[in-house]
Formats: structure tokens, C-alpha cells, sequence
């Protein structure tokens, strides 16, 4: 990942964070930020590795933003009776995956420049 794209994945993980704490109290609303946020840095990331919106691998992209929001908020659910540990683990765990999924994307962008698969 280029340097630029390190720091804007650093920066939306933050963003995912603090977004995640204050909708703590709502089970699930932050998924509703959190998600496009994760295709926000998969664009980013791609159009990093010079490629075009059209040529990303959305399919790819969208299904594994899905299943980490969807494990994610398995984890947050077990959680959400707990006012102060809710918002903790919400912060937590949207750093993690926004961090994670951006190096996943990068990956999956990198294999379709040079024409291979994308990750698994």
C-alpha cells in the first residue's frame, strides 16, 4: 500500500471508531456507516494501484465487507446490554476490520493489475 493510501486507511479506521462509540448505544447502525465507508477504501486503494472505479473486483470487495460487517456484528451483539464495554468493543472492532479489509482490498486490487485472481 502506498503511503498516501496508508494514510487515509489509518485515518478512516480512526473515523470508524469514533463513528462505531457514539452509535453504540443503536445495535447495528454503525454497519450502516461502517460499510460504505469499507468500499470508500477499497476505491481509494485501487484507484492507488492505478486502477479504474469499473475494473476494481466489486464483486469480491462487497462480499468480504459483508462478511466481516456481519462477524462483527455477531461480536458487537454479544455486547450491547453493556453501555461502556459496548462502545469499546464497537471502536475496537471497527478499527480492526476497517485496517484489515483495507489490506485485504490492496491484495485484491494488486492481483487484478496483474490480471490473477483476487485473494481468498
Amino acid at each position: 500500500m502506498t503511503p498516501r493510501a496508508t494514510t487515509i486507511v489509518r485515518a478512516s479506521g480512526l473515523g470508524a471508531a469514533v463513528i462505531a462509540a457514539v452509535l453504540s448505544p443503536i445495535p447495528l447502525a454503525d454497519e450502516l456507516v461502517i460499510g460504505p465507508g469499507l468500499l470508500g477504501v477499497a476505491a481509494i486503494v485501487g484507484l492507488d494501484r492505478g486502477l479504474k472505479l469499473p475494473e476494481l473486483p466489486w464483486r469480491v470487495l462487497v462480499a468480504t465487507a459483508a462478511a466481516g460487517l456481519g462477524a462483527r456484528a455477531a461480536l458487537n451483539l454479544a455486547v450491547t446490554s453493556l453501555p461502556g464495554v459496548a462502545a469499546v468493543v464497537n471502536a475496537a472492532t471497527a478499527f480492526a476490520l476497517t485496517r484489515a479489509y483495507a489490506e485485504w482490498a490492496d491484495r485484491a486490487c494488486a492481483a487484478t493489475t496483474v490480471g490473477s485472481a483476487a485473494p481468498a
